[in-house]
């Protein structure tokens, strides 16, 4: 995958990198996945499986970055909003409905799909500048917030339903 591989080049950079993968296995076998990893060398890589609904907060809380993958159709990326919601920038690839909600330079940084080298790098740019880390978080948190939100959202449908 584009990410394995990114990450075998941010290793090469920062040994002690980790990557903590969660998900389903619906696309994706974690056996398939760990044969990838096996044979790219790479080191600490933890899948911690499916996560309920009450362990998403803890799980994004833990991690400076936040990646989205994604190669295929993204009608709307709650994994995108859950890292942002958490104030934590965002790389991300370039599909569906990612680069409408993921604000470039700003929130994080969108990468095409098969350019492993250029997420290596993005990577590379957040782990070696922790301010602009924070600030790309901050900032999605301040976009979840006031655009995002529960009570945003309700406001928005309020004025299509009721004119």
């Amino acid at each position: 995958s584009d990410l394995f591989r990114a990450f075998k080049i941010v290793q090469n950079t920062f040994p002690g990198a980790e990557l903590h993968l969660a998900g389903p296995e619906e696309n994706l076998l974690w056996n398939d996945l760990l044969k990838e990893i096996e044979s790219l060398n790479l080191k600490n890589v933890l899948y911690h499986g499916f996560l309920r609904h009450e362990e998403i907060g803890n799980f994004t809380q833990a991690f400076a970055i936040g990646i989205v993958s994604s190669v295929g159709s993204e009608e709307v990326s709650r994994a995108l909003l859950e890292w942002m919601a958490q104030g934590k920038p965002v790389i991300a690839t370039r599909v569906g409905c990612i680069p409408e909600i993921l604000k470039e330079g700003e929130g994080g940084f969108l990468v095409p799909i098969s350019n492993a080298e250029e997420m290596a790098d993005k990577i590379k740019t957040l782990l070696i500048k922790p301010a602009q880390c924070r600030k790309m978080g901050d900032f999605n948190r301040n976009l979840c917030e006031n655009t995002y939100s529960m009570n945003n959202f309700c406001q928005s449908w309020k004025k299509i339903l009721v004119p």
